[in-house]
Parts: C-alpha cells; sequence; structure tokens
C-alpha cells in the first residue's frame, strides 16, 4: 500500500492526479492539502510515504514544502507536479531532494510512472543499503588478512588466511612482490605498480580495489590499504597493511550499475516510441484532414475525387492498423489475446495473405514467388492471427525489399512441425541489432531521418502470436544489404485420415449480400456521422433504417416500431448502451425484449466485450467498420444464424 499527500490548489488538477493515481496502483491510500493548517496537522502525524506538491500555492510554495517535509522526513519520496516551475525551480528542487519534475501540460500517465519509478529507485537503494549492512557485519566478524612487505628485497609475509584469500591450497601462497601480481588479473596488474611506485614516492598510503583470478576461473575482488614505514634516514623500508575479499559488495555494484543502465536503455526506447507514435499517427491524419477539407471546398471531376478518396482511404486504413497494433500489444502484455483454435487450411491463408499484399509489391516491381508443399493442409490454430503473422512478414518484406527485388514464400515440414519461410533480398540486419530483432518498439533506425514508417510493434506481436500457437520463430540475416529470411515454426496437425472444418468460424467476409427489403433496423449513436454511416449502408440493401441519438429516444421507439435489428453504441451521455440492453431484455418478446442486437462502438477491450454480451448483446464490433463485415452479420442475427 502506497500513501501519498497530494498538496494543490486545484481542485481539477487534485481530481485529474486522484483518478490517475487510482488507476495505476489501486490500494493507494492518498491524503489531499489544500491550506497551511492542514499541512501543519499532517506535517506532524507524518503518516505518508510520498509527496506529490505543485509549486504555486496560494499560502506557500513547492520548494517550501519541500524543505518542512524533508526536514522532518529526509527519507521521503517527492514529486513536484506543476505549470508554474521553471528549470531553475527543478534544479532547486533536486538539490533539495525532490525526486522527479513533472509537468502539467504533459499525459497525465507521466505523474503514475514518476511515481512508480521513485519507488523503484527507493526499493534499489534499500537493497543495496542492506547489502552493505551486510557487508559492514561481515567485516567485523571476517578475519583480515595482513601482509608485511619489504621495500628493499620485495618479499611479502602473508598472515594467517591469506592462503585461503586467493583459495590456494596450503602453503600454496609464495612470499614475493611478483608472485603476488602473477595472481592478480592482468587487467588490473599495473593499478597494483602504480599504487606501489604512488606510496613509495610520495609516503601517501597504498590504498587500491583489484581483481584475483582464482583456481576454478572465478574472479573475486580484494580491498587492500597499506602504510610505508621509514628507516631513521626517511627512507622506504616496509608497507605494512591488510587485505580483504569484497566481492559480494563488488557484485551488489555492478548489479545497480547494470539496473541503472537497463533503466537508462527504456527510458531512451521510451522516448523514442512517444517520438515515433507522435509522428507515425499524425501522418495519416494530416493526409485525411488535408484532402478532406480540400474535398469539401473545391469541386473536382469524378476520377479526381476517387483519388482523393483513395488517398483518403488509404491513410485511414494505415492509422488503423497503427492503432490495432497498439491494441494488441497491450493484450499480449496482459495475457487477454484469446485464440479461436480449429483446424485451419493453411495454404489458403498464405495464399490470402499473399493476395493482401500483392499491389504493395507490384507497385515495388517485386517478385514473389511460392515454394509450398500442398501436401500440407490443416494445422490447429486461430485463422485470423496465422493471416496476420503471414501478412506482418510479408508487409515487412516488402517494405524493406528495394525496387525490382524478390520474395519468397516456402511451406514445408520440419520433423514433426510445419516450418513457413519467408526470405527476401532487401535491406538486411545487422549483426548488432538481430538479437532485439523482435523487441517491442525496437527499431533500427529510430532516428528523424529514417526511411521506413512504423512503430516497431508487428514482428513482437508476431513472436508472441506464434508463441500462443505453441511455435517459434527466428530471424536470419547475412547482414547489411544482404536480405533476411524469417523461419516460422508451427506444430503439425494429424488428422486421423480427417479433413473435416468443424469448429471453422461462420463468418465468411465472401458471403454473398442480398436484398434486405423488409428488415427494420434501429441505430442508436449519440455521433450523428457514425448513426448517417451506418444508415447510408443499410439503405443501400433497401432495409428501413431509423436513427434515434439516446437510449431513451430508443425506448420511445419500441412503444410504435418493431425493430427486426438494433445497433447501438455503447458510451453514450446521460444512458450508456449496456443500461439500453438490459432494458430491452426486460420487455416481453412481443414488445421486442429478444431482438438481436449488435454492439458498435469504440471501446475495444476484452473486458468490453464481455460486458456487451453480459449486457444481452449478440455481437461486438468495433470502430472503424467494414461495411460487408457489417450486413453479413446483420443477415446472419436476422436469418436466426448464430454468430461465434
Amino acid at each position: 500500500m502506497i500513501r501519498i499527500l497530494l498538496i494543490d490548489d486545484s481542485p481539477n488538477d487534485r481530481l485529474l492526479a486522484n483518478r490517475e493515481l487510482r488507476r495505476a496502483f489501486p490500494d493507494v491510500q492518498i491524503k489531499e492539502i489544500v491550506d497551511v493548517q492542514q499541512f501543519g496537522l499532517v506535517l506532524e502525524v507524518g503518516n505518508f510515504d510520498l509527496l506529490i506538491t505543485d509549486y504555486q500555492l496560494l499560502w506557500s510554495d513547492g520548494l517550501a514544502v519541500l524543505r518542512a517535509v524533508k526536514s522532518r522526513y529526509p527519507d521521503c519520496l517527492a514529486i513536484m507536479f506543476t505549470n508554474s516551475g521553471n528549470e531553475e525551480i527543478a534544479v532547486e528542487g533536486m538539490k533539495l531532494g525532490l525526486n522527479d519534475y513533472v509537468l502539467k501540460d504533459k499525459r497525465i500517465e507521466r505523474l503514475s510512472r514518476a511515481v512508480a519509478e521513485s519507488l523503484e529507485k527507493q526499493q534499489i537503494r534499500q537493497q543495496l543499503k542492506v547489502a552493505e549492512e551486510r557487508f559492514r557485519l561481515a567485516l567485523k566478524a571476517a578475519r583480515m588478512v595482513s601482509w608485511d612487505w619489504n621495500a628493499s628485497t620485495n618479499d611479502i609475509i602473508w598472515s594467517e588466511g591469506g592462503e585461503q584469500l586467493f583459495d590456494l591450497p596450503p602453503g600454496g601462497l609464495a612470499g614475493t612482490y611478483d608472485a603476488f601480481l602473477a595472481l592478480v588479473h592482468p587487467g588490473d596488474r599495473e593499478l597494483i605498480v602504480q599504487a606501489s611506485r604512488n606510496a613509495l614516492k610520495t609516503g601517501a598510503d597504498f590504498v587500491v580495489e583489484y581483481r584475483v583470478l582464482l583456481a576454478d576461473g572465478t574472479v573475486c575482488w580484494i580491498a587492500s590499504r597499506g602504510r610505508l614505514i621509514l628507516d631513521n634516514a626517511a627512507q622506504p623500508l616496509r608497507m605494512i597493511g591488510v587485505a580483504l575479499d569484497i566481492t559480494d559488495r563488488k557484485q551488489s555494484e555492478l548489479a545497480l550499475q547494470e539496473h541503472a543502465e537497463k533503466l537508462a536503455e527504456a527510458n531512451r526506447l521510451k522516448d523514442e516510441f512517444l517520438a515515433v507514435i507522435s509522428h507515425e499517427l499524425r501522418t495519416p491524419l494530416n493526409a485525411i484532414l488535408g484532402w478532406s477539407h480540400i474535398l469539401k471546398n473545391h469541386d473536382f471531376n469524378v476520377a479526381t475525387q476517387k483519388r482523393y478518396l483513395d488517398t483518403i482511404e488509404r491513410n485511414a486504413k494505415r492509422q488503423q492498423q497503427l492503432i490495432e497494433d497498439l491494441l494488441d500489444m497491450s493484450r499480449l502484455m496482459r495475457g487477454q489475446m484469446q485464440l479461436k483454435i480449429a483446424p485451419v487450411n493453411l495454404i489458403s491463408v498464405i495464399e490470402n495473405a499473399i493476395n493482401t499484399v500483392w499491389l504493395s509489391a507490384e507497385a515495388k516491381s517485386i517478385c514473389l514467388k511460392l515454394d509450398l508443399d500442398r501436401t500440407i493442409e490443416f494445422i490447429l490454430g486461430d485463422e485470423n492471427r496465422l493471416h496476420q503473422i503471414i501478412w506482418n512478414l510479408l508487409s515487412n518484406a516488402i517494405k524493406f525489399t528495394p525496387q525490382g527485388g524478390k520474395i519468397t514464400v516456402r511451406l514445408d515440414r520440419a520433423d514433426e512441425q510445419v516450418r513457413i519461410q519467408v526470405s527476401d533480398t532487401g535491406k538486411g540486419i545487422s549483426a548488432d541489432f538481430l538479437p532485439h530483432i523482435f523487441e517491442r518498439f525496437r527499431q533500427a533506425d529510430a532516428s528523424k531521418t529514417r526511411s521506413y514508417t512504423g512503430l516497431g510493434l508487428g514482428l513482437a506481436i508476431v513472436r508472441q502470436l506464434v508463441e500462443l500457437h505453441g511455435g517459434q520463430i527466428q530471424a536470419d540475416s547475412p547482414g547489411e544489404g544482404q536480405g533476411t529470411t524469417f523461419t516460422v515454426l508451427l506444430p503439425s496437425f494429424k488428422e486421423n485420415g480427417s479433413t473435416q472444418t468443424e469448429g471453422l468460424p461462420l463468418f465468411s467476409a465472401s458471403l454473398a449480400l442480398s436484398s434486405l427489403t423488409g428488415m427494420k433496423i434501429l441505430v442508436v449513436d449519440d455521433d450523428i456521422d457514425s448513426r448517417e454511416l451506418v444508415a447510408i449502408i443499410f439503405e443501400q440493401y433497401e432495409a428501413v433504417v431509423m436513427t434515434v441519438a439516446s437510449a431513451r429516444e430508443a425506448l420511445d421507439v419500441f412503444k410504435q416500431f418493431q425493430p427486426d435489428l438494433l445497433i447501438a453504441d455503447i458510451g453514450m451521455p446521460t444512458e450508456d448502451g449496456y443500461s439500453l440492453m438490459r432494458k430491452i431484455r426486460t420487455l416481453p418478446p412481443q414488445k421486442g425484449g429478444e431482438i438481436p442486437a449488435i454492439a458498435l462502438t469504440a471501446y475495444a477491450r476484452l473486458e468490453d466485450r464481455t460486458d456487451a454480451f453480459a449486457a444481452g448483446f449478440q455481437r461486438h464490433l468495433t470502430k472503424p467498420i467494414d461495411p460487408e463485415q457489417l450486413v453479413a452479420i446483420a443477415i446472419k442475427l436476422w436469418q436466426g444464424v448464430k454468430v461465434e
């Protein structure tokens, strides 16, 4: 449980911060402070773990608040969440012990990330503090090894335990300076020599940490400190000192450094991803809005209008794919991606994927070659996700293959598995980047001058979809400019001589669409553009369509108009689509209580789909819609066919 002290004069900002923190940390306890009296009382009690304060307050400022808290509770975590500060204030805050500085005009999620990072760093510091305390206790309990070096003869006398320190058998520690140096790691020998010379020359203490190669090939760290003893003529006579094994401490330091480097790398990748996603989402949006404005304000002939509309559609589909990739990755990361497993004709899946990308390949004069073992037909899997895997690999190959290149798709057997290979003659992958090729948000070139678009999610999604099917994927490339081969291995499907396809989805995109004359449809959506779009789609098939903007209007319609199908949005003001559906299901059958219903909404999470079915909808479709799919599903519901 996290106890947070939230200090802010703005009710709106406190509300936003409160909502975000409770979303990110469900068990959080938040104490809101709005004046100096409340602050004084809570400062006395001190029942909080983390301070979040605005800079500009009516009764004080964030730096004064920070000083007061730190004077009482120096280990308390602190974050400044403000819009009224500047760089100087941020620097001063860091000097006072501020853990992070978050601007309010940025995305509110940045606040919860700052809290999470601060808590994580505090945990690391606490772990390091515990490790250091253990080291101090061990130091007291340990038997230190003493040594005595004769400056004139170079002989070293070691106390009892010297052999144990260097992991040598009894009597194995030779008593010379050169023999000692031979035990030291080659990379640290010069360090020992320089420290020795400096002590002899200046009289300074000999202080050094060095590595020792043990007999089993491992490395231990030794901390050594010595002091020079002079003769009556002030000449070096001998040096005496102690040595201690500090391997545990060094390992902790190296682990902490490695973790810090990983955090820095994750932060860099996050910043790169945010820059890329901003660019990738805005670019098609710019084309959509720009060409829409031009079409709305100018008269063009039919051919020109079609060309501009094709441009708008192409960019809308590009943006839709970006959003789908983000949603897929979110589902995969949360473990909520569900597969509809059934026998799948792999030959058809590959050929359909080829047909999908054919025009893109033809535009670059790329030769697509198929080498398919047609004795392989069915495997167990999710047809849509298998298509997504192959389409993604093909799209990736086309993107990185130059004009006039070649892409080969192979399908064969490999032992007890089915093997799919997509090879291209394209850009290739450098040896440095190849190990990271399936990591999410990773791109070989994330600069502003890069030549290729995308979020860096496609291959990460492909890998996880392959693994969900019980398979494996690997990438091979001789190097940059020498092409790439992606190999997918999937479990084979033994059908025991049967080729039945029972269990395959009933819906097919090629379903013949016929007239809907006589079908009455009620469309409920508060967005007028969405209502009109659905109405136009069904009116083309001669259906009777009535549209309303709210749940209340829809219930009024049922009193005088008995539709055959309900299509309703979920997110509407005053009353949502779930509530509407539950009320309709309470009606008697003759009043429409058993009407087939489709939830058509922008809410695309798994729980949204589950809630829709629980409310009484038969189907949950996410916007943007596929008109043919919507009509085909409507026909099946109207005809009483169960839609999976």
